[in-house]
C-alpha cells in the first residue's frame, strides 16, 4: 500500500468515471496531481439551489447535498474541476 493511500465510501460516482470502473469504495491519495482525467473525490460542503445536480453513471440526474462524498474527473476544458465543493483526494483510473 502506497503511503498515505486510504479507502473512502464514496455517495454518487459522476457519469464521467463511468470508464474507470469504480465501486463505492474507493482508495485515494492525498497528492492531487493537476491533470487531465483524474478522478477526485470530494464532500459537499454546503447545499446550494443552483448546480445541485450530478449526472450518476447510471445516467439518472441527482441532488448533491451537504455530506455527500462525490467522485469525478478532472476537466482540461475548465482547467478546475467543476463540482468540487472542498479540497479533495485523488484517485486514477
Amino acid at each position: 500500500m502506497e503511503s498515505g493511500m486510504r479507502s473512502v465510501v464514496v455517495d454518487k460516482l459522476a457519469s464521467v468515471t463511468q470508464a474507470c470502473g469504480l465501486s463505492h469504495e474507493v482508495r485515494v491519495s492525498p497528492d492531487i496531481p493537476a491533470e487531465e482525467g483524474v478522478v477526485v473525490v470530494v464532500e459537499v460542503l454546503t447545499n446550494k439551489t443552483t448546480y445541485n445536480t450530478l449526472e450518476l453513471t447510471s445516467g439518472r440526474m441527482a441532488k448533491v447535498g451537504k455530506g455527500d462524498v462525490v467522485a469525478r474527473r478532472c476537466s482540461a476544458t475548465r482547467g478546475t474541476c467543476p463540482g468540487s465543493s472542498s479540497p479533495g483526494m485523488s484517485s486514477r483510473c
